[in-house]
């Protein structure tokens, strides 16, 4: 074997593993946060929000469900799942969201509605696109 085809078959090797690594890295995150709310909505923890903890346990675990599904239906339609770094992004949005409101943000500062807000958007916005990318990239759909 070529020294480049080592280097290809490597590069290959690391993208694979870091996509992995940041898949189970936002699975956790979505548990922990998950976790996180329901021990508060069940009182075992006393942070106080401004919203509800029941609204926050169901938007992460919609969240959650919703990339899962996503991820689960592109691996049995073009053979691979959703990207990992995508996963993050979507589990970074709803962190926004929930630490806004255990943080008070969203009572203290006007535009972190408007701004969390306009972000989780843009990050369901940029899911959509990857979905439509890799659609036509394993020849579901040709753009």
């Amino acid at each position: 074997m070529h020294l480049f085809d080592q280097i290809r078959t490597y590069n290959v090797r690391i993208k694979s593993e870091m996509t992995n690594f940041l898949r189970q890295f936002s699975r956790f995150l979505f548990f922990a946060l998950i976790i996180f709310e329901l021990l508060n909505q069940a009182g075992v923890l006393h942070f106080t929000l401004d919203f509800t903890w029941f609204g926050l346990v169901i938007t992460s675990v919609i969240a959650w469900l919703i990339v899962e599904t996503i991820s689960y239906f592109l691996r049995k339609s073009c053979g691979y799942p959703l990207a990992g770094w995508a996963m993050l992004i979507a589990a970074a949005a709803v962190y926004q969201d929930a630490l806004g409101d255990i943080l008070r943000f969203y009572g203290r500062f006007g535009w972190y509605d408007q701004s969390a807000h306009f972000l989780g958007g843009a990050a369901a916005g940029g899911l959509l696109l990857v979905i439509i990318n890799n659609f036509n990239r394993c020849g579901k759909i040709k753009l």
